[in-house]
This record gives C-alpha cells, sequence and structure tokens, in this order.
C-alpha cells in the first residue's frame, strides 16, 4: 500500500472517533444542563467513549507494529503540518519541537495555551 494511501486511511479512522467523541461529549454536556445525568442514561454513551479509547489504543498497537516493519530508510518531512496542530504538546510530539533553522521561532519560551 503506498505510504500516502496508509496515512489517508490513518487519518479518516482518527476523524471518525473525533466525531464520535464530539457526540459523547455533547450528549453528556446536555444531560448535565438538564439535571437528568442518570446512570441508565449515561450508559450509552460511556460505552461509546469506552469503543473510542478501545480504537485509539488499537491504532496506537498498529502504528506501533507499522514501525517495526519499515526498514529505516523511508523519512517523512513532519515539522511543518506538526507547527500547523493547534494542540502545542501533540505539535511537539509529533516533530514541531524539533528547531528549524530555516524557520524563526513563532513563540516566545513560556507560551502557554488557553481554552
Amino acid at each position: 500500500m503506498p505510504l500516502r494511501d496508509l496515512f489517508a486511511v490513518l487519518a479518516e479512522q482518527l476523524r471518525q472517533q473525533a466525531l464520535t467523541g464530539r457526540g459523547i461529549e455533547d450528549r453528556v454536556g446536555d444531560m448535565i444542563l438538564d439535571g437528568s445525568g442518570r446512570a441508565e442514561q449515561l450508559r450509552v454513551s460511556l460505552q461509546g467513549l469506552d469503543h473510542l479509547v478501545q480504537v485509539l489504543d488499537e491504532l496506537a498497537h498498529f502504528l506501533d507494529d507499522l514501525a517495526l516493519e519499515t526498514d529505516g530508510h523511508l523519512r517523512l518531512v513532519v515539522l511543518g503540518p506538526a507547527r500547523r496542530l493547534r494542540l502545542r504538546r501533540l505539535a511537539e510530539a509529533l516533530g514541531a519541537g524539533l528547531p528549524d533553522p530555516a524557520t524563526p521561532l513563532l513563540h516566545e519560551a513560556g507560551d502557554v495555551d488557553l481554552f
């Protein structure tokens, strides 16, 4: 499978999980606002959350296995895409924390993410 196609499939799977997570957040938020957060009503949402966690865990294992299957010579430039992520810790974990001599840093030390 071409590497580009593989990454597209992985990205789509993660997008689907993000949509599931947003749905769970909305449902639980509505129940909290209604004051009707009884356990039986939350059951479906909690099952969805459990499924979300299982899928993300399996995707992580899949990526670990893919890394073991590579020959070590394939390289991807991740600095640009990682720096465009809106979550700083995720961006740093994916390579945006690496210094890029061609691009000055946009953030000074001590910057914080605000919600």
